[in-house]
Parts: C-alpha cells; sequence; structure tokens
C-alpha cells in the first residue's frame, strides 16, 4: 500500500487519519482489524484508479476504505453502563466518518471479557471488545443437560467475519472433550444457532 499514498484522491491510512480516545487504542484496533491498515480514498472511482495501479505496477494487495459516501445507521441498542460504542470513541474526517461508522457497526467496548459474553449473550446482533483488545468472537453453549443419563446438547454461533478459519471446530472439540472426559456424558447432540 506504500506505493498508492502519493496517488489522486488517496487520502492517507487509516490509522493516520484517526484518532483514538486515549486508553481505548487497543480496543478500536481489535475492532476495526484489517481496516485499521487500510488505505481511505475520497470516492469509488479513486478506489478505482487505486486498484488499477496495484495491478499496474504489480503492487500485491491493500485494503481500501471509501470516504464521502453516506451511511443511514440503524437504531442501535442502549448499552449497559460503562460499555461504549466503538465509533464514539474515535475523532475522524467528517468525510470518513460513514465508513468507519460501518466498519464499527454495532462494536461495543467494554471493560472485562465477562462483560462483553454478558452483553453479546443479551443485546442481539452487538460485537464486544474489551479496552485491552480481547473479543467474544462466538460462543459455545450446553444445555438441556441430563446429567443422570450423560446427555446435552450444544450450540454455538460465531461472527460472520470470523467463519471458515476452524475456530468453531476447535471450541467444539475442546468443550466436547471436556463433557466426554471429564464429566463422562454418553452422548452429545449438536445444534447451530
Amino acid at each position: 500500500s506504500a506505493g498508492l499514498l502519493d496517488a489522486p484522491g488517496v487520502l492517507g491510512t487509516v490509522a493516520q487519519l484517526i484518532t483514538v480516545r486515549p486508553g481505548h487504542e487497543a480496543a478500536v484496533a481489535a475492532a476495526l482489524g484489517a481496516v485499521a491498515d487500510a488505505v481511505a480514498v475520497a470516492s469509488p472511482a479513486d478506489a478505482a484508479a487505486a486498484l488499477q495501479r496495484l495491478k499496474d505496477t504489480d503492487g500485491g494487495r491493500a485494503g481500501l476504505l471509501v470516504s464521502g459516501a453516506s451511511y443511514e445507521s440503524d437504531s442501535w441498542p442502549e448499552l449497559p453502563g460503562g460499555a461504549q460504542w466503538a465509533i464514539d470513541l474515535v475523532d475522524a474526517p467528517s468525510s470518513l466518518r460513514p465508513a468507519l461508522t460501518r466498519a464499527l457497526r454495532r462494536v461495543a467496548v467494554v471493560a472485562t471479557l465477562d462483560d462483553a459474553r454478558r452483553l453479546v449473550e443479551t443485546t442481539q446482533d452487538v460485537r464486544a471488545v474489551t479496552a485491552h483488545g480481547a473479543q467474544v468472537l462466538g460462543m459455545v453453549r450446553f444445555s438441556l443437560i441430563d446429567v443422570n443419563l450423560g446427555t446435552g446438547s450444544v450450540g454455538y454461533w460465531l461472527l460472520p467475519e470470523v467463519r471458515g478459519r476452524g475456530i468453531a471446530a476447535e471450541s467444539l472439540r475442546q468443550t466436547t472433550t471436556v463433557v466426554f472426559d471429564r464429566l463422562e456424558w454418553h452422548r452429545v447432540e449438536l445444534y447451530h444457532a
């Protein structure tokens, strides 16, 4: 992406263009993920030109964040005390704000992983990240447990952006190993939320 920074319509890297409230840098970086390293461009036409430039110069790959587009934000739920929306912790040029709002859509910053777990369990369509940058990517939960028979059901969910990486499979492997080996269950039924 270094060769793109002097191209017309390129505003700079997202990291250069935003300011994060002190003490929340790790949380916002984790919430933004690859967007934090993206190159911001002024328009879709500038994005196309930047991609063409990468292709023509064999410049590899770069993430692009297109500024200037409007974004109609849906209503976001009220957060519990101590939690803050990640977008509220970011100062950015007004033209970049809609794209950042999309990137940080319904991402809440909380104090601890327990707070994050509680928030995603009780609030629909919300992601949570701790002040230190840890995220709840999904959840595995046992239910319909019959201790006498040694059976139960296990369900899980995973954020769409982290699917396909083996996270759910490994989480299920670890949790079912515990119930089979330590709790001596005989059967587990899987359901997917």
